[in-house]
């Protein structure tokens, strides 16, 4: 049975820099590259794919469907720690569903992921590979630094995405609901507008307050290190030391 490897690249330093990885070690035909969309992302991770797509010479599968907004109206609620239904709707399940999509074509499907044990205690025990519902699952650079996933772009002269040079960590949701503090001063103005609005309509729905974070964007704004009031360029602020 032929394998795909079903790579998911979200535009990110870690599943870029697994998909030069895998372009290194593995023919073009059997690589696949899939795009989870939540509808709650920034511009210029649209924009980024667009710039890997020409440079790599690949193409990379936009999977759409429901947006983060309008699960949240239909859960009537704002994922949280304890209720994170978005990660799994949004990301795990379509996932799931490409890897029955190429089984049912007469493939040996391979999923390959950008997770790293440095990046939080939660994973501290992963290994480069593992066995899920009877799949595969890659994980090849799991033991890597953040020096090495930097290092393989510029190896390849492939350019990180320009959002680490604004200040944040991960580039997956604008904002993700985990957002650290220091990075929620960095959201731009349409972003806070968007939070407002679907705190609006989920508290509508719910009839009580509803919050995008454990308490309202205003407050969380005003406490973050990020917060830049006067609307000042400040240059590059890349968490990983990676600025050009």
């Amino acid at each position: 049975m032929k394998k795909k490897y079903l790579i998911s690249l979200s535009g990110g330093k870690d599943s870029t820099a697994v998909a030069l990885f895998m372009l290194e070690r593995r023919d073009k035909s059997d690589l696949v590259f899939n795009y989870f969309d939540t509808g709650w992302e920034h511009p210029s991770v649209y924009s980024y794919l667009d710039y890997l797509e020409t440079s790599l010479k690949i193409t990379i599968n936009r999977i759409g469907g429901i947006t983060f907004e309008e699960l949240c109206i239909k859960e009537r609620y704002i994922p949280n720690y304890t209720a994170r239904f978005c990660t799994r709707i949004l990301k795990h399940e379509k996932s799931d569903a490409e890897i029955k999509k190429y089984i049912a074509a007469g493939f040996n499907p391979i999923v390959v992921t950008g997770v790293r044990r440095a990046e939080s205690p939660s994973r501290k025990n992963y290994q480069s590979h593992r066995i899920y519902n009877g799949v595969k699952i890659l994980q090849p650079i799991a033991y890597w630094t953040v020096e090495e996933v930097f290092a393989i772009h510029k190896k390849h002269n492939i350019k990180h995405n320009p959002l680490y040079d604004k200040g944040w960590s991960r580039v997956g949701c604008y904002p993700c609901i985990f957002a650290k503090q220091s990075e929620i001063g960095l959201l731009e103005p349409w972003a806070i507008q968007r939070i407002r609005k679907l705190e609006n309509k989920v508290s509508e729905i719910r009839g009580v307050p509803v919050t995008f974070f454990k308490e309202d964007i205003d407050s969380k704004i005003r406490r973050s290190s990020g917060f830049n009031a006067l609307g000042l360029d400040l240059g590059c602020l890349n968490p990983y030391g990676q600025c050009e």
